[in-house]
């Protein structure tokens, strides 16, 4: 019973590590069908922008502007593709936009 319970705790307090630093934030991208699939990981709002920057590079698309939204305890980033969708979010905690500029 006690190996179970740490177990739990074990898992609700694991963070991402990349390279010895914690990646608190999962940046998944959604296609215009509605489907969401992980495209990086970060630890703050500048190194999640550089995540979905190269993601556009890397797939030809120029971004006229950005748009941020809460949403359910998660950021909505809109790039100006009207179908699909960037979203950042932390198991840990609801984020908002203050998150997004540190």
């Amino acid at each position: 019973m006690w190996s179970a319970i740490w177990l739990v705790i074990l898992q609700a307090h694991t963070k991402w590590m990349v390279d010895g630093k914690e990646e608190n934030m999962r940046i998944e991208f959604e296609n215009s069908r509605g489907e969401r699939r992980e495209i990086g990981t970060a630890e703050n709002g500048k190194e999640c922008w550089k995540i979905i920057s190269d993601f556009l590079d890397d797939h030809n698309f120029k971004s006229y502007y950005q748009r941020i939204s809460e949403d359910n305890g998660s950021l909505w980033i809109d790039v100006g593709s009207h179908t699909e969708f960037f979203w950042v979010v932390d198991d840990d905690k609801k984020l908002t936009i203050k998150d997004w500029s540190k």
